[in-house]
């Protein structure tokens, strides 16, 4: 595996030559010449439990303005809660391969993963800022979009859908009000309102963000599973 920085500019050359505004997809503007694109040659495996950002995945980079990260192979995360580390701008991720982690959690980036994503926990986005593609096929026990989008191309195998105004191209289970059948009463308010911050907090603790199996109530929303 290799790790090196490029320029914002030569990083996409290579790795996302579609995009013709490299400003507007990182939201970096005028501050672009600032940031830095990590690229990891081959597949990132991460040993480590709990919260990890995505920012810090890469311990080479730390000290590193980053506005993009780009893995040519896959991320192996098992034990690992990955989360971006701001819901108004996080640095892109592009990923090659395969994603393998205990929960995925996702912020103010426009981010995509070519292979195949498989969550133990929950896969999550918060905020409208924020957009994931995954190309590749989809397992998750939980899909939670909090105002955030997620474009799936693939199969998706999950359990429950649960969307607070999220943007999905599969059919939502749990919509924003019926939240309170699924989720803990710890992670949402009176008017059913996602508190991502606790969502966060109690993935990377290993504490659950639904409700005890038997205590959830079925699925009312417009929209049915596939």
């Amino acid at each position: 595996m290799a790790e090196y920085l490029l320029s914002m500019a030569e990083a996409f050359k290579r790795f996302l030559p579609d995009v013709s505004d490299i400003t507007a997809r990182t939201m970096t503007f005028s501050g672009l010449d600032r940031f830095k694109a990590g690229v990891v040659e081959g597949d990132l495996v991460i040993d480590r439990e709990g919260l990890v950002l995505s920012s810090e995945m890469v311990p080479a980079f730390d000290d590193a303005p980053l506005g993009a990260l780009f893995i040519t192979g896959s991320l192996h995360a098992p034990k690992a809660t990955i989360a971006e580390p701001d819901i108004d701008w996080s640095p892109l991720l592009k990923i090659k391969g395969n994603v393998v982690a205990k929960n995925l959690c996702l912020g103010g980036s426009v981010s995509e993963i070519d292979g195949d994503v498989t969550v133990t926990g929950a896969l999550v986005g918060y905020y409208n800022h924020g957009q994931m593609r995954i190309r590749g096929k989809t397992r998750a026990p939980l899909v939670l979009a909090s105002d955030y989008e997620f474009i799936f191309e693939a199969a998706v195998e999950r359990k429950y859908v649960a969307s607070w105004d999220g943007r999905l191209n599969i059919p939502a289970d749990y919509d924003r009000d019926h939240l309170d059948c699924i989720l803990a009463p710890e992670v949402i308010d009176e008017t059913n309102f996602i508190d991502d911050d606790v969502v966060l907090d109690r993935l990377s603790r290993g504490l659950p963000i639904l409700r005890p199996e038997r205590e959830i109530g079925p699925p009312r929303a417009a929209g049915r599973r596939r």
